[in-house]
């Protein structure tokens, strides 16, 4: 999911997010990213990251899984990685 990070004193310095079985191809989440770049994570900044990458992605539904649980969970799952820092 994040191919680059790069965090000093809690702050974004450099981060990339990558995608798959989130829409039809791979995605890089452009908007997400720019969102956290050279900003302190806080949680509130947590939640910010969570609502936009939950809003960038693009599922297909299928047998494996739903459009509201791939959001969901890629939202999370940034939210829950960079709570770390």
């Amino acid at each position: 999911m994040i191919s680059e990070l790069l965090v000093e004193n809690k702050k974004v310095l450099s981060i990339a997010i990558a995608l798959g079985s989130v829409a039809p191809t791979v995605i890089r989440a452009r908007e997400t990213e720019e969102l956290l770049m050279e900003k302190e994570i806080t949680p509130s900044l947590l939640e910010e990251a969570r609502q936009k990458l939950s809003q960038e992605v693009k599922p297909i539904v299928d047998i494996r899984s739903n459009e509201h649980y791939r959001r969901v969970i890629s939202g999370n799952l940034i939210a829950k990685f960079l709570r770390g820092f």
